[in-house]
């Protein structure tokens, strides 16, 4: 059963990165095709791209590596390849979206920055448990700052797309393409970390704690507010693209894993 939940659980988030990914190319070439603020909103496009595709494989990093330094196993060689392989999409693309972001906003290229450089240098203590293949020590409290400080980040890239984004006085349908993928970005992250707590127990084999519990049913109401705000954007936009994309998350995600919950 607990093999079976977090299999339903890979798929579902495989599929809704991949709608990210989708959405963000998607938004693109409607600019291009459609408006007179075409190089305009092609820039932003580009550079939110970066910060999108980095949110896709950050999440992941963010889940593998709690379980990782929750468990209280040796690592697998799995485990350190898929983690080393999803840091290295990260700061690819990561150092492509500040170079980006430099050039718009200082303030924000700064904070950004500082935080990205304060999740690396945790890297380097996640790397001693990673790297070693040894069992990672019982009660240590790097699994929970671990989570909190990349979950942060999280946000803040997530705020960051948001601010330059509202700025523009986009045109047309764009305001709405742009709250839809704000609102996309929010529901992946909440279901990420509900994923995250739910396997970090698994691995563990025991249940959710009180507080986990809390935290974990917490984030999966928030998902569904976030869900709601994306129902009704897609229904102002009413664009078939979007509802295709749309429908293939909320099949995967509401009829395949949340009922195995």
């Amino acid at each position: 059963k607990h093999l079976s939940l977090q299999t339903k659980l890979t798929i579902c988030i495989l599929i809704t990165s991949a709608v990210l990914v989708g959405l963000s190319l998607y938004l693109l070439n409607r600019a291009w095709q459609t408006y007179l603020r075409a190089d305009e909103i092609y820039r932003l496009s580009r550079g939110a791209n970066h910060f999108i595709l980095t949110l896709k494989d950050l999440t992941f990093e963010r889940g593998r590596t709690n379980v990782v330094l929750s468990s209280g196993k040796s690592v697998s060689d799995a485990d350190r390849i898929f983690i080393n392989t999803r840091r290295k999409t990260v700061d690819e693309n990561m150092s492509k979206g500040i170079e980006w972001l430099a050039g718009v906003d200082q303030s924000l290229f700064t904070e950004l920055n500082a935080s990205y450089v304060e999740l690396k240098n945790l890297r380097n203590k996640a790397d001693k448990i990673i790297n070693s293949g040894k069992q990672s020590s019982a009660g240590n409290k790097l699994p929970e700052e671990w989570f909190k400080q990349s979950t942060g980040l999280i946000h803040e890239i997530i705020n960051t797309v948001d601010i330059i984004a509202r700025r523009q006085n986009l045109p047309g349908n764009f305001e709405n393409y742009f709250r839809y993928l704000i609102y996309t970005l929010e529901f992946r992250d909440r279901i990420g970390q509900a994923g995250s707590i739910m396997t970090a127990a698994v691995s563990k084999g025991r249940k959710l704690t009180p507080g986990e519990q809390k935290e974990f049913y917490g984030n999966l109401a928030l998902a569904d507010y976030h869900w709601s705000k994306i129902e009704v954007i897609a229904s102002a936009i009413n664009d078939p693209e979007l509802n295709r994309q749309k429908l293939s998350v909320q099949n995967k995600y509401y009829e395949l894993y949340r009922p195995a919950l």
